[in-house]
């Protein structure tokens, strides 16, 4: 059996949990790393509830992966591509009470279409581990500074001003993925995250992260809605440690309350960081269709539980469609009798996916509807890729109301309907 460096106390176990260590210390033995400490191997341990063969599996797999990757030098050899450097959000302003590293996230203001537009999947998971290391990086640092272990990460995540339209975007699914690596290869690295000024859609975006995320993280997860200083400044984070725009006391040395110099806040992406091809017509997920010249086609959604949401996004290979979304009450509704819950418009989306998402507040049958009746010289190939997302209901959480403004409303054309009847027939649904 292999030898540990500390005992169970100054690890934080119990007599039997060291023993199941120092097994699991032998069985990987040819794994270990001289970085590898036996705080940085407990934790493999305790991601698999003390199953040494599970934990050695991933244990494994996970160093495989850290040298294919080449995480270990990313912190000094990969350089930040400028768009993620500038417009995603992120950054430290102090510790919490327990000495782990404050990162901070503001969701206003974050233009995730337009970075999912501009850089490759690689730079993008690059990038959010790099963060990760730094983020041990300073760990280490305050560990040496206190003498007490500093091993984890406190997120706080400020949801104010969170849209579905701004969520539910082409790309997003790279950042499922990010969760994926965060789960597989950094155990215990989250602390705690505290989730304010959480909106009522959030239950949806939550529900949608969740199957990516371990009972162990889910349960670190603290939701809160405008109420959240009382219940975590001076308990969980000091004062002095946030911005006061964030309800604490400090300003950085310009003297700005928001920390900019600390804190990326997310901003619109220029245009011009946007890469060429990045669009839907590869997605994995996409479903293709042909709208044929003078006609339209309607793809039909059944929706059993209130609050729901739609998400979409398409895509043509070349010129202009109508889109909109309605509401029927029956398959044979006509067009004319169905409640519009968004505009058709037509869209030039050949070049950049069109994209967003709509709350569905009642059960019940709901269509999309891709328009080329005013077409008379071309058909339009459109790609899409369009999901139902149940609400969360296995959670909870408080959360609070959206404020006015908030949410998009849009304009109904109630000519559009008339025009468009003629055109969508009961052979032209998907």
């Amino acid at each position: 059996m292999a030898s540990l460096e500390l005992t169970a106390q100054e690890l934080g176990i119990t007599d039997k949990q060291w023993n199941i260590l120092a097994k699991f210390k032998e069985v990987i033995k040819d794994e270990i790393r001289p970085t590898h400490t036996d705080y940085y191997l407990v934790k493999w341990l305790k991601a698999r509830n003390y199953d040494i063969s599970k934990a050695e599996s991933m244990f494994r797999n996970s160093m495989k992966w850290r040298d294919e990757f080449g995480t270990d030098s990313l912190l000094t050899e990969f350089k930040d591509p400028e768009v993620l450097e500038k417009h995603w959000t992120g950054g430290t302003t102090g510790f919490d009470t327990d000495g782990r590293p404050l990162f901070l996230m503001a969701c206003r203001g974050m233009d995730f279409k337009g970075i999912f537009r501009s850089v490759n999947k690689s730079d993008l998971h690059k990038f959010h581990i790099k963060r990760m290391m730094r983020l041990l990086e300073i760990g280490k640092e305050q560990t040496a500074k206190t003498g007490k272990q500093i091993d984890q990460t406190t997120v706080v995540a400020d949801m104010d001003g969170l849209t579905l339209k701004q969520f539910f975007v082409p790309g997003m699914d790279q950042m499922y993925e990010v969760l994926r690596i965060y789960e597989s290869n950094f155990p215990e690295f989250l602390g705690a995250a505290y989730v304010i000024n959480a909106p009522r859609i959030f239950p949806l975006v939550f529900n949608v992260l969740k199957p990516f995320m371990s009972d162990d993280t889910k349960r670190k997860i603290h939701i809160f809605g405008s109420d959240w200083k009382s219940k975590v400044l001076g308990k969980f984070i000091e004062a002095d440690q946030l911005p006061v725009s964030w309800g604490g006391t400090q300003i950085d040395e310009n003297g700005d309350e928001f920390c900019k110099t600390k804190v990326i806040y997310g901003t619109e992406v220029p245009k011009s960081y946007f890469l060429k091809d990045k669009g839907l017509l590869n997605e994995k997920n996409t479903v293709k269709i042909n709208v044929k010249r003078g006609s339209a086609k309607r793809i039909e959604f059944n929706v059993d539980e209130e609050n729901s949401a739609l998400k979409y996004a398409f895509q043509t290979d070349n010129h202009d469609v109508g889109f909109g979304i309605f509401k029927a009450k029956n398959p044979k509704d006509s067009v004319k009798d169905m409640q519009p819950l968004i505009q058709p418009k037509r869209l030039n989306c050949h070049l950049v996916p069109e994209s967003g998402s709509i709350r569905l507040q009642e059960k019940g049958l709901y269509l999309v509807i891709f328009d080329n009746s005013y077409s008379w010289a071309r058909s339009k190939t459109v790609y899409y890729d369009i999901e139902i997302l149940k609400p969360d209901k296995t959670s909870d959480m408080k959360v609070e109301e959206l404020k006015e403004g908030e949410e998009e409303e849009e304009e109904i054309d109630e000519n559009w309907k008339t025009q468009l009847e003629d055109k969508l027939t009961d052979n032209e649904r998907c």
